[in-house]
């Protein structure tokens, strides 16, 4: 049996280690009512920097002004499921999916908060660089082991 392919393959698979809850609001919506597809990046980045809040000293301002690490979007991946609509609630369950040497991949399911259901998946890979030299390096140890217990 062949592996399947990215088409094919369902984003965002695996325990969830983050909940982050928004609201879509009128400004998140398009001429039909509903959000606005780029909107859902941004609802995966807010679930991202609220995630790395509660890594301790690795929060995404941290990352940046203190460690002088960066962790920069190199691929993205989306399947939209269903509409999400103004005012309704929406949880973003944010999931770890892999951890290489140098960079991660997270996957992000936004669901409607009432009934669960999943409206949209979207994986990110992000490369981490020292900010100093803009080059690849390792994963801190203290961050990586945020990311593979989730606590």
């Amino acid at each position: 049996m062949s592996e399947p392919t990215s088409e094919s393959r369902i984003l965002a698979e695996g325990p969830v280690r983050h909940r982050f809850r928004t609201r879509v609001d009128f400004g998140d919506v398009d001429h039909a009512g509903i959000l606005y597809y780029p909107k859902m990046f941004h609802y995966a980045h807010l679930a991202y920097e609220d995630f790395l809040r509660g890594s301790g000293s690795y929060s995404l301002p941290n990352c940046f002004r203190q460690h002088r690490i960066g962790t920069p979007v190199v691929s993205t991946q989306a399947q939209f499921q269903g509409p999400l609509a103004h005012g309704e609630r929406v949880e973003i369950e944010v999931v770890v999916c892999r951890l290489g040497v140098r960079s991660f991949t997270l996957g992000f399911r936004l669901c409607d908060a009432e009934d669960g259901a999943v409206r949209a998946r979207i994986e990110v890979v992000h490369a981490v660089v020292d900010m100093n030299a803009f080059r690849s390096c390792e994963i801190p140890d203290e961050l990586r082991t945020y990311m593979e217990s989730g606590k």
